[in-house]
């Protein structure tokens, strides 16, 4: 099945082209978060009447027709008039994406106040509240499951999946592992929330405003450490939630894991009860990690992108 591009979306004649001399297997797939033929339809005039006449012709031709909403602070008062059209044209294919904050998405990640929320894990911290997105959770350890089933890599990842039985039962096995990891997340929220009392309101002011992409994941990838110190590492220790720490071992990745190679070197497969290694390195991490942010807190920001490219300052001692 093709798919009109992106480039085609603010042209009617062409749409309307496409579908005349693609025969049936064109499917709109709708409207991106800056413009397109259905936020233009959803917002009246003449787009309304033109796309109203093309879909009552291309239904009749048997070619099918859906929307794309890519749902942004800008456009969300638009969705209401969208789905209207919708049910007034009998479309009956609706897809609602959330907006990747990178490309062509850039110009929206300081204007949207969630922009955090759409692009981190499935959970956010939310007024002192901690969100799950269950759903979302299942669907990227379903995917993180099915990727490692491909090659079978041995590693932190492969005994979790091995102690919730994914071999013999993989439903039930994600089933299981997002309980746990649901679990997880919210101890990593309430970890955020404990590095943010500590660092104060200027930290996240810092996040809001920064102009550098890798400054701002410097930034993250501290706060990230620091939480999981503070609250997700020592809970899951006192748990003995063992299962839980080899996945977050199989997830410690990216600038988190460049800043802090004792732990990315930690011998995960010795984890168990009276073994207080981990402890330890998590205790000293803490002081570290707070020490670090409050650094990064007092330089500007050319200062923090100048260590975003040699970290090596800031890695424990």
């Amino acid at each position: 099945m093709s798919i009109l591009k992106e480039s085609n979306f603010n042209d009617v004649e062409t749409i309307s082209e496409a579908l005349e001399t693609g025969g049936k297997n064109w499917y709109i797939k709708g409207i991106m978060a800056q413009g397109g033929i259905v936020q233009e339809a959803a917002m009246g005039g003449i787009a309304h009447h033109h796309v109203h006449a093309r879909v009552v012709q291309h239904a009749q031709r048997g070619i099918k027709v859906g929307a794309r909403f890519t749902l942004t602070q800008q456009n969300a008062d638009d969705l209401e008039g969208l789905l209207d059209l919708m049910e007034e044209l009998e479309v009956d294919k609706f897809y609602l994406s959330h907006l990747n904050y990178a490309g062509r998405g850039n110009v929206n990640r300081k204007r949207d106040a969630v922009a955090r929320d759409l692009t981190a894990l499935p959970a956010a911290l939310q007024g002192g509240t901690v969100i799950v997105r269950r759903e979302a959770l299942r669907q990227w350890l379903w995917e993180k499951a099915e990727a490692w089933s491909i090659k079978k890599t041995a590693g932190a990842f492969a005994r979790a999946l091995r102690h919730y039985g994914h071999a013999d039962d993989p439903h039930g096995a994600l089933e299981r592992m997002t309980d746990a990891e649901t679990a997880s997340l919210i101890l990593h929220e309430r970890g955020e929330h404990a590095a943010s009392r500590l660092l104060g309101t200027g930290w996240e002011d810092r996040l809001v405003c920064s102009k550098k992409r890798r400054a701002e994941i410097l930034m993250r990838a501290v706060r990230d450490n620091l939480a999981d110190c503070l609250v997700t590492l020592p809970a899951l220790i006192e748990r003995e939630a063992w299962p839980s720490l080899w996945f977050w071992f199989a997830n410690f990745d990216g600038m988190r894991r460049e800043l802090w190679p004792e732990m990315a070197a930690f011998d995960f497969t010795k984890l168990g009860a009276g073994n207080t290694a981990l402890q330890e390195t998590v205790q000293r991490g803490a002081a570290h990690w707070e020490a670090v942010a409050r650094r990064l807190l007092a330089s500007d920001e050319a200062a923090v992108e100048l260590l975003s490219h040699d970290t090596g300052a800031l890695k424990p001692g």
